[in-house]
């Protein structure tokens, strides 16, 4: 292997003397007994023995792997590489840290991304560990000097949960440099792309990743278009969460992200989901009634005398956390409550959504889009599901028509 890494022929060893039963003249081997460069026009092959004492013999012939040319750089896009390295106990790991750094401060012209993906994915995981970014070879060498904090003993009781966002959170050119640099990444989009081209007018690399300024540069926020393009963002996050070892034990999401969340638990497919997202789009997109949404940094109580001040107006279209709401209604009184929380010290802010969502301005809508999930095929997970409606863990979606109206 490492004749093929350097394309190098190395003697062979005790070979100086030649076996007289063999002609190697008249045959087309010879006997390797200098180093010297190994020339070839096609990738090279090379044959491997191994010949036991017990009479068992096996043979392999290999080829030499392609030449991967790393493009991480080619767009000016510096992208810092996380490093890890893991022992049994704390003395182990001291060692390990010292060890990596005596290999890399040779100079073996090893990339960094070549070190990292070796400490990373070439090696068993323990429960003592150390981690740290870097930008380049030196900055890990100091890191790898400097870093004195202690090391981390895992716990294997943790989980980890993935929590898939609403609309709200796009911009342009989101998730850009991930599917300039990360395959896994730019894989998924797209298979996201291929299977939404039927669906959407635009194609979805044309929507998410043009800069501010473009002519398409305004689709991002029209909802059409924005929930199928955050649910390719999030999806293609989940996968390349996944290809770095980080599971998913349970998974979470909000409106947009819940169709997301339920297929990375496996169920609804990836095509169902697509296909979902972007009639569930235009559904809404053709919504005439449009109305806004509102953040608001305090639990639903301190809203109820605003909300009860417009009544039928505005509603709570979702509560995020003991401190964080969602208004949605008529823009008019969506803005008279900004005013009235303003003037009470209640920090908040409205989204970029087209759409009051989440509330009585997607009435409209309803029948034709519940007639539509009643034939979307649904599946046992393989990763559990934390519901929105009922806050309750389901490996498998409950009634459809209940949970959706």
């Amino acid at each position: 292997m490492l004749q093929f890494k350097y394309q190098t022929l190395t003697p062979t060893l005790s070979s100086s003397v030649a076996n007289p039963q063999i002609d190697f003249k008249n045959s087309p081997f010879s006997r390797q007994l200098k180093l010297e460069k190994w020339h070839s026009q096609t990738p090279r092959l090379a044959g491997l023995s191994s010949f036991g004492i017990g009479g068992a013999n096996s043979h392999f012939i290999l080829e030499e792997g392609p030449t991967h040319h790393l493009e991480n750089h080619k767009n000016n896009i510096s992208l810092p590489y996380i490093c890890t390295i893991s022992a049994k106990n704390e003395r182990a790991l001291t060692s390990q840290k010292k060890s990596w750094l005596q290999y890399i401060s040779r100079d073996n012209n090893e990339s960094l991304h070549d070190i990292c993906l070796s400490s990373n994915q070439g090696r068993k995981h323990f429960q003592y560990r150390w981690a740290a970014t870097a930008e380049n070879i030196d900055d890990l060498k100091s890191k790898l000097q400097k870093d004195a904090r202690m090391p981390h003993s895992g716990r294997t009781s943790q989980k980890t949960a993935f929590l898939f966002t609403g609309q709200g959170a796009q911009c342009n050119q989101m998730g850009f440099e991930l599917y300039q640099t990360y395959p896994v990444f730019k894989k998924t989009i797209d298979e996201c792309e291929d299977i939404l081209e039927p669906l959407l007018e635009h194609k979805l690399s044309d929507i998410i990743f043009v800069p501010e300024g473009h002519k398409n540069a305004p689709l991002i926020h029209q909802t059409a278009y924005t929930q199928p393009c955050l649910f390719a963002i999030e999806y293609a996050l989940f996968q390349l969460w996944q290809s770095w070892g980080v599971k998913a034990d349970i998974v979470v999401g909000h409106s947009v992200g819940e169709i997301v969340a339920l297929c990375a638990a496996g169920i609804v497919s990836l095509e169902d989901g697509l296909r979902w997202i972007a009639k569930r789009g235009q559904l809404m997109q053709n919504v005439r009634s449009q109305g806004t949404m509102l953040a608001v940094i305090a639990p639903p109580n301190d809203l109820a005398q605003h909300i009860q001040e417009h009544h039928k107006k505005v509603s709570v279209a979702a509560h995020n956390g003991p401190k964080a709401t969602v208004l949605s209604g008529d823009s008019q009184h969506i803005q008279s409550i900004q005013q009235a929380l303003k003037k009470d010290g209640i920090v908040s802010q409205c989204l970029q959504v087209s759409h009051a969502f989440h509330s009585h301005h997607m009435d409209p809508m309803l029948d034709e889009y519940l007639s539509y999930t009643e034939t979307i095929p649904f599946h046992e997970g393989n990763i559990p599901f934390i519901s929105c409606v009922d806050g309750a863990m389901h490996q498998s979606l409950p009634n459809t028509n209940k949970y959706f109206n």
